[in-house]
């Protein structure tokens, strides 16, 4: 492999710097530290692997030690400063001292170290790094170790982030350092690997789709593994890492302390108390890319912004517009409200607009909010009435209708004998294109009955005062 790799580093566009320090004495230092917390453990004396790394002539520990920082470097961002703030995360806190090592994922993914009270980055340098656990979800040891034969399973991770030789091995299934060092903006320097995941992980280099696949393992840690992989690289904020959560399914009614803080992912998904209090059946990815469902329960990363409210109200459905109307004047100062559509939230702005409510906190759809002092309440639609077809009447009188169509079906329902017919008549054809339904508004307030396929009705109802009629499984009536 040394050749293909110093053809790379050597191909006129960038070359390695060559270490001050061989990798045979880099990781015979890593040794010496690991002895030295096996003798301490379950305690870290910082002092002493401090002088361990300095006598190896190291200003900076092994790569594999997961400890970022100069060691002669003092404040915050040196490696003093990170080992203090490990040991301190001994309280339950999880801290990230390197990019490299997530204490929140090996727990996650390791539930025997997260019952035991021991600092995840202790365990497995003490202990993880030689049962062969992984330190990242982007790292699998099975897989590098296919790519490294003759390297021990337990040296795997420590050879390849130390011996550049070693870059070219894609350190797990979902990320692309090859093709990265290749034809991505590689420094030439940094090991791949760690430049991805600090700033590119929404990145061709990084398969998100992959990852969602795996999400449906039967294996529920196989599911957590790769389920926070896929959130970690599609939220691209390696920080979030930390804040990963899972949300167990309700067995049976749950008693909820109110009032509470919640998450909410406006028209996908609402937890508390770590329960999944409600999600859209059809959820798999919320919009922001912040929860996904496993198989079974469904796994979020922290991400956005906390507001206050008095009570919080979750939409679970389309709703009439003088159905919201009604909903929005009965509720309290102070209070949120989560739109399960973004027609919807637009539609509950012009209400609130249009009434001059106060204090009405319409969340975002689709991003997620955690909404801290509320009370809850959960609000679903009427079922609409349902009939098996449509047809148009003999005497049904062209000018109260309207079609509404989107782009990709105009042809189809032009070719209708009835729609053709309807059309003759004086029925209005309204094209939903780039801009949405909102330049048709005016025109559909004049028209009693509106047809269209089920998730347009949806949308139409939220704008228009409105009972939505659905004929079979192709359309939708809407009449007033």
């Amino acid at each position: 492999m040394k050749s293909r790799v110093v053809d790379i580093l050597t191909n006129g566009r960038v070359r390695k710097r060559l270490p001050l320090v061989s990798v045979e004495a880099e990781l015979a230092c890593l040794s010496a530290l690991r002895v030295e917390l096996g003798s301490s453990y379950p305690h870290i004396r910082t002092d002493r692997l401090l002088s361990i790394a300095t006598s190896h002539g190291l200003d900076r520990f092994p790569a594999g030690f997961l400890v970022a920082g100069s060691i002669r470097g003092g404040g915050e961002n040196g490696a003093r400063s990170a080992l203090d703030r490990v040991r301190e995360s001994s309280n339950g806190t999880p801290v990230d001292v390197h990019p490299l090592f997530s204490q929140a994922f090996y727990a996650l993914s390791n539930p025997d170290v997260a019952g035991s009270g021991i600092v995840p980055w202790l365990h497995y340098q003490v202990h993880g790094r030689a049962e062969g656990r992984a330190p990242h979800p982007l790292i699998s040891t099975e897989f590098l170790a296919a790519w490294m034969p003759g390297v021990p399973r337990k040296n795997v991770v420590d050879r390849y982030l130390t011996d550049s030789d070693f870059w070219l091995a894609d350190p797990g299934p979902y990320v692309d350092c090859r093709k990265f060092m290749v034809d991505g903006p590689w420094d030439g320097v940094t090991n791949p690997l760690l430049q991805i995941v600090a700033g590119r992980l929404a990145s061709p280099w990084v398969h998100g789709r992959l990852q969602l696949i795996d999400t449906d393992s039967k294996s529920e840690q196989v599911a957590r593994l790769t389920g926070a992989a896929f959130l970690l690289g599609t939220t691209g904020a390696r920080s979030r890492l930390a804040t990963i959560e899972t949300w167990g399914l309700p067995t049976t009614a749950h008693e909820l302390a109110q009032p509470s803080t919640f998450t909410v992912v406006p028209g996908s998904f609402l937890g508390a108390d770590a329960t999944a209090l409600w999600s859209k059946p059809s959820l798999v990815l919320s919009p922001d890319s912040t929860v996904v469902r496993l198989p079974t329960e469904l796994l979020s990363v922290r991400a956005g912004e906390t507001t206050r409210a008095v009570r919080l109200v979750n939409l679970e459905g389309d709703f009439e517009h003088s159905q919201l109307s009604t909903l929005v004047l009965a509720l309290p100062p102070r209070s949120a409200i989560a739109p399960f559509s973004f027609a919807q939230e637009e539609s509950l702005g012009g209400i609130v607009a249009h009434s001059g409510i106060a204090g009405l906190h319409i969340l975002p759809f689709g991003r997620q909010v955690r909404v801290a002092g509320a009370t809850l309440q959960r609000e679903q639609p009427a079922a609409a009435r349902s009939f098996d077809t449509w047809r148009s009447g003999p005497d049904d009188d062209g000018a109260r209708y309207a079609f509404v169509l989107t782009d990709d079906e105009l042809a189809v329902r032009l070719a209708d004998v009835g729609v053709k017919r309807m059309i003759a008549a004086g029925a209005l054809v309204c094209v939903v294109g780039a801009s949405g339904l909102t330049p048709w508004l005016p025109a559909l307030e004049s028209r009693e009955r509106i047809v269209c396929r089920p998730p347009l009705g949806g949308l139409v109802a939220t704008f228009l005062s409105a009972e939505i009629r659905v004929f079979g499984t192709d359309r939708v009536e809407v009449r007033r």
